[in-house]
C-alpha cells in the first residue's frame, strides 16, 4: 500500500508541474502578443509569433487537463446528487469515469502514434515560419496520457469508496 501511495504522490507532483508549465505558457502567450502589438505599431514585422502562440495554446490546454480532473474542477451540474441512493450515486460516477478512461485511453494510443509519425516525417506548421509540430503533438499525447491515468485512479478510488464506505480517502491516502 505504501508503494501505491508513493506512486500516487509522485503522479500528483507530475501533474502539478505540468499545470505550472501550462500556466507559464499563458504568460508567454501574453508577452508574445504584447511584442507583436508593439512591433506592428512601429511597423516592424515579427515573424513566427502566430505559430508559436498556436503551439503554446495547445501546450496550455492539454497539460492542465489531468489536474482539472484530479481536483474535479471541470464543469458539472449536480441538482439531485445528494438525494439519490448510494448505489445510484456510484453508477452515476462509475459509468462516466469508465467511459472516459476507455475513450481517452484509445485517444492516447492514437496520439502517441501520430506523435511518432510527426517526428519521423518532420511535420511542420504551415506559416511564415515552419515550426516543427512534434512539440504540440507531444504535449497533446502526454496530457491525454496523464488524463487517462488520472481517470483510472479516480475510478479505482470510486470503487474503493463504494466497497469501503467507512474509509476516508484524502489525496489517495486511506485511513
Amino acid at each position: 500500500m505504501e508503494a501505491i501511495r508513493l506512486a500516487k504522490n509522485a503522479f500528483d507532483k507530475l501533474i502539478k508541474v505540468c499545470a505550472i508549465i501550462s500556466t507559464i505558457s499563458i504568460v508567454i502567450i501574453m508577452l508574445l502578443n504584447v511584442v507583436d502589438t508593439v512591433f506592428r505599431w512601429v511597423e516592424i514585422p515579427a515573424y513566427g509569433i502566430f505559430e508559436v502562440n498556436g503551439l503554446l495554446v495547445g501546450i496550455n490546454l492539454f497539460l492542465g487537463l489531468a489536474l482539472v480532473q484530479k481536483d474535479r474542477k471541470h464543469l458539472s451540474v449536480n441538482i439531485l446528487g445528494k438525494y439519490t441512493a448510494k448505489w445510484l450515486s456510484f453508477i452515476r460516477s462509475f459509468v462516466p469515469l469508465t467511459l472516459g478512461a476507455v475513450f481517452f485511453g484509445w485517444l492516447t494510443y492514437i496520439c502517441w502514434g501520430k506523435l511518432f509519425e510527426a517526428i519521423a516525417s518532420g511535420e511542420v506548421i504551415q506559416g511564415l515560419v515552419h515550426f516543427p509540430l512534434w512539440p504540440l503533438k507531444s504535449a497533446f499525447a502526454f496530457g491525454i496520457l496523464l488524463l487517462t491515468i488520472q481517470l483510472i485512479i479516480d475510478l479505482i478510488l470510486e470503487i474503493y469508496k463504494w466497497r469501503h464506505p467507512a474509509a476516508k480517502i484524502t489525496d489517495g491516502a486511506t485511513s
